[in-house]
């Protein structure tokens, strides 16, 4: 038999493309890919065998016949150039994803919010059920060893990423859409973009297939009324198809009564706090509806399900106040952690944020100042520009006049006064939250291992009735 030619990915230290390379391993290919600085990511993917090259460099695709690449590689990087000089296959990581859902029936899941965990949720439950999906996700799930895994099952269960259109190289038999909102406002110029994407998302589905949406967001609910396919909706509202009353949340978990199609089908209990993760949970449970998993087998699963990292994850105390991680870096995740964060009512909630690109802050710079509402004091970092160039009259200056106007107090420090002044000021009931999708997340363990206690569960407390 010929040996294979191998694949290679640059830019292979990203959540989504490691996921790939995780998964093209599994297969068999040879797998290699680069990256600008090594990680966490590419330790794990070295022990799955992918050969990793720090740095892009030309000669880095040698012994490839397939390159793959993402979004974020600029087009004169220097091993993409190479690919297309000596004719390789040069494939976008969409591509790829579709690619390696080829033979399988996909859930595809998106949304400017909540895709993570509830594809998270979905792949979890069915792994817990036996079903031994495909997995491709955008986060790492604990309880399958990462952020991919192979399975020889006939359902995969996807993250679809909407941030560049590369969801629409995706074939679903079950598209869920969690919500839209104005987000990746670096690629869509506007709203009226993001809803194009979405529609092309919807008309990827199979004419057997279902789409699945949360009806509490009117654009999505707008959407499920407006295909010819089948849909089946979730939320709160009463119309939805599958929906959640009694709703209970407290900071060791969360809990409900379920209702499918107009009847209750019982008491859901989660570990995860918080009411947007109940209402990932009903996406969760429309999604087992729709493929015919038995209700009591998903509830089962969702009552194990111990979250995602980087979604409020506990990292520890310093000297008695807990410490969180969090990859939240829109409004509206803003306004949901500080939710969670709120779980525990007798705590000072003190939020170190990095702003998370300058298009973003610039297009989102009013729903910013008042989402921190629920913080008690603000601490923010300079902009993570995530490649971009700075934008003028855009950076922490302006976010914290905003904060400041909308009520609550704030301040900006660099990460080095961070670790130099926060462990004095903090005090024994203070709850800090390191928030954003940037380098915050490492700031916030160099924060826990140099003052604290590492700790792996939650304060407990009682559960909170919610109307």
């Amino acid at each position: 038999m010929a040996k294979k030619k191998g694949i290679h990915l640059i830019g292979v230290g990203g959540i989504g493309m490691s996921g790939l390379a995780r998964l093209l391993a599994a297969r068999g290919w040879p797998v290699s890919g680069s990256d600008v600085q090594d990680g966490p990511l590419l330790k794990s993917l070295r022990r799955a065998g992918v050969r990793i090259r720090i740095g892009h460099r030309s000669e880095g695709i040698r012994g490839a016949g397939t390159v793959v690449y993402s979004s974020s590689i600029a087009p004169a990087n220097p091993e993409l150039m190479a690919a297309f000089d000596r004719g390789l296959t040069v494939l976008h990581r969409g591509q790829m994803a579709a690619a390696l859902a080829r033979g399988r029936r996909l859930i595809a899941v998106t949304g400017a919010h909540g895709k993570s965990t509830t594809s998270a949720m979905i792949a979890d439950l069915l792994f817990r059920a036996g079903w031994d999906p495909m997995v491709l996700l955008g986060a790492e799930l604990p309880a399958i060893g990462g952020n991919a895994r192979m399975g020889a099952g006939r359902w995969a269960v996807f993250e679809a990423d909407e941030s560049d259109n590369s969801l629409l190289w995706l074939k679903p038999s079950v598209g869920l859409v969690t919500n839209i909102d104005d987000e990746h406002l670096d690629y869509f110029r506007n709203r009226e973009e993001i809803l194009r994407m979405v529609a092309g998302f919807t008309g990827r589905i199979a004419p057997s297939g279902t789409l699945i949406g949360c009806s509490d967001d009117p654009q999505v609910a707008e959407l499920l009324g407006s295909v010819s396919r089948r849909t089946l909706s979730y939320g709160f509202n009463s119309g939805a198809a599958v929906r959640a009353e009694g709703v209970e949340l407290g900071p060791e978990g969360s809990s409900y009564r379920c209702w499918i199609n107009g009847a209750e089908r019982g008491e859901v209990v989660l570990k995860v706090i918080g009411r947007h993760n109940v209402l990932n949970s009903l996406g969760a449970i429309a999604a087992a509806e729709a493929i015919g998993l038995d209700f009591d087998r998903a509830r089962a699963g969702l009552a194990q399900y111990a979250g995602i990292r980087r979604r409020f994850q506990p990292l520890g105390s310093v000297g008695g106040a807990m410490v969180f991680e969090d990859y939240g870096h829109h409004p509206a995740e803003v306004e949901a952690t500080l939710g969670m964060a709120r779980l525990w009512p007798d705590r000072r909630v003190i939020c170190v944020f990095q702003p998370h690109r300058y298009s973003r802050t610039q297009h989102l710079m009013d729903r910013f100042g008042a989402s921190f509402k629920r913080a008690d004091q603000v601490i923010l970092l300079p902009i993570y520009a995530a490649s971009e160039a700075p934008v003028e009259g855009i950076g922490p200056q302006q976010l914290c006049a905003r904060i400041v106007s909308a009520g609550t107090p704030a301040r900006i420090l660099t990460a080095d006064q961070i670790l130099s002044r926060l462990p004095k000021e903090l005090l024994p009931n203070d709850l800090v939250l390191f928030m954003g999708a940037g380098s915050v997340g490492a700031l916030a363990h160099r924060f826990v291992a140099r003052f604290g206690e590492k700790t792996s569960g939650k304060e407990q407390g009682a559960l909170l009735p919610v109307a």
